[in-house]
């Protein structure tokens, strides 16, 4: 096809010589020149430059040969017929050089065109559409209608971790989806071969500046798209990436939107529990306490049975407590009342506040004396340890020893408590300090898997760390830090 230009252009010199030959015998030869030049004008204007040198050349030769004497050969008999082939070839030659370039330039500005307007047909099709699903099946049924192939566009699922694709359109064979994962993970790799002879698969990228999420891809018949079809469909691929990622954001958006309501329910929700529960348990906690006192008057197993009842209620406030923290916390209401204080002392405290809790544990209690005093919020910081004995308690047998110590680290202060349970699967360690992640307990309890996630956030706003690992030949150990000095008193308080 890329020939016929060409033969046009040499169909175009055959038929002016034929013209001059025979229908024009008793013209002058200049007269015919001036038809050559005119037929180099139109092979120019019809087909291009390159075709218009041709005819350019190919009028000089047969103005020669059949109109120069002597005829029939290229010798130029007359000084005159020479400078009239010169002046014809060279007048030729310009004439269709510029006639050329300007068809040239006219039929590019043609395809710009059809191209622009191909663009703007597609950017109008889709601006209709609504989120990921819409945009993409929108895009395949435009480029089905401007191509005449049926496609897919194949999107990483951001819902799953690693690479998995979300197939929008046509089915992909194994060999296509394993091409467009090694394009959106960046490597290197040939097409799969063709699955029928004359159709082969083109993948097109779907990017921006910041990250590569999809592929477009699309069986085409023949030897492959023309120049112009390719940027046409680059340019359809760069639209669409611009589109989804768009609703990408915009779902995110709205996602986290909504999740920001949920908290702030959820949190407006726990602070009315809890600020209603206070009161009424506090008050229980205390008429218990007062006829516990009454030792004499009580019978065992109505002593017993009110020392259970207390334990119970304690366990409840207790729950209401971190309800109540979990809202300061999330809320960014949660502030230090720092004084120094021995890790020593620090310890004893949070056991005092737990002897309920650990009433019938063996404790093993390693704090040296030359530890650093450590500036913290008493209150605080005895309310997450005492979850952490808490955590141990609920997740070791009954009976077995809690091991507390504490040693200096990098500058601070060390703290550890390893219960004697089986420990947690490994796979479960990053995710034991989340709200409300519970493991599977030894027994049921009233927590709800918040001890820990307040723990956390209690050692971060002094500066600390904690973490969780599996000690080897016991069970679950916690371990968190705090600095000996990281700030200033005064920003402290």
């Amino acid at each position: 096809m890329k020939f016929l230009p060409y033969v046009g252009a040499l169909a175009v010199i055959v038929a002016v010589t034929a013209l001059g030959k025979w229908v024009l015998p008793t013209y002058d030869p200049s007269a015919i020149a001036v038809i050559y030049v005119l037929s180099v004008v139109v092979s120019g204007l019809l087909w291009g430059q390159g075709p218009a040198v041709l005819a350019a050349v190919g009028s000089i030769a047969a103005f020669d040969y059949f109109f120069v004497p002597p005829t029939g050969t290229l010798a130029i008999g007359r000084q005159s017929f020479l400078l009239t082939s010169v002046a014809l070839f060279l007048v030729a030659l310009a004439v269709g050089n510029v006639t050329g370039r300007l068809a040239d330039h006219v039929r590019a500005l043609r395809e710009r065109e059809a191209e622009t307007l191909a663009l703007y047909e597609f950017t109008r099709s889709l601006a209709p559409a609504r989120g990921i699903t819409e945009i993409s099946k929108t895009a395949l049924r435009q480029i089905e209608y401007s191509f005449h192939v049926r496609g897919s566009i194949a999107l990483l699922d951001v819902g799953r971790p690693g690479f998995h694709l979300v197939v929008l359109g046509e089915p992909l064979s194994p060999e296509a989806e394993a091409h467009c994962l090694a394009l959106l993970r960046g490597e290197e790799s040939p097409p799969p071969p063709p699955a029928e002879e004359e159709v082969r698969t083109l993948y097109f990228p779907l990017e921006t500046a910041d990250h590569r999420f999809g592929v477009l891809v699309l069986p085409w018949k023949g030897p492959g798209p023309k120049p112009v079809e390719r940027r046409l469909l680059e340019a359809f691929a760069s639209q669409i990436a611009v589109l989804l990622e768009r609703a990408q954001l915009h779902e995110a958006a709205r996602e986290a939107q909504m999740e920001e309501e949920r908290d702030k329910l959820r949190e407006a929700l726990f602070h009315s529990i809890s600020r209603s529960l206070r009161t009424p348990l506090a008050s229980i906690q205390s008429r218990l306490t007062a006829l516990l006192q009454e030792g004499d008057l009580l019978s065992p197993e109505t002593r017993q049975a009110l020392e259970e009842t207390l334990e119970e209620v304690q366990h409840l406030s207790w729950l209401v407590h971190n309800l109540l923290d979990m809202t300061r916390l999330r809320a960014g209401r949660l502030h230090l009342n720092v004084d120094w204080h021995e890790p020593r002392a620090l310890v004893g405290a949070a056991l005092e506040e737990a002897r309920l809790l650990l009433k019938g544990r063996p404790l093993e209690v390693n704090i040296p004396e030359d530890l650093p005093a450590l500036p913290t919020d008493l209150v605080l910081l005895v309310h997450a340890m005492v979850n952490l004995l808490q955590n141990a308690v609920e997740y070791s047998p009954a009976g077995s020893p809690i091991h507390i110590e504490a040693w200096r680290e990098n500058g601070g202060v060390a703290f550890a408590i390893t219960d004697e349970g089986p420990g947690a699967p490994e796979d479960q360690l990053p995710h034991l300090f989340k709200e409300f992640f519970r493991g599977t307990s030894r027994e049921p309890s009233l927590g709800v898997g918040l001890g820990l996630a307040i723990a956390k956030g209690i050692v971060e706003a002094h500066g600390g760390r904690i973490w969780a690992e599996n000690a080897p030949g016991k069970g679950l150990r916690i371990t968190f830090t705090l600095p000996t000095r990281s700030r200033t008193m005064d920003d402290w308080v």
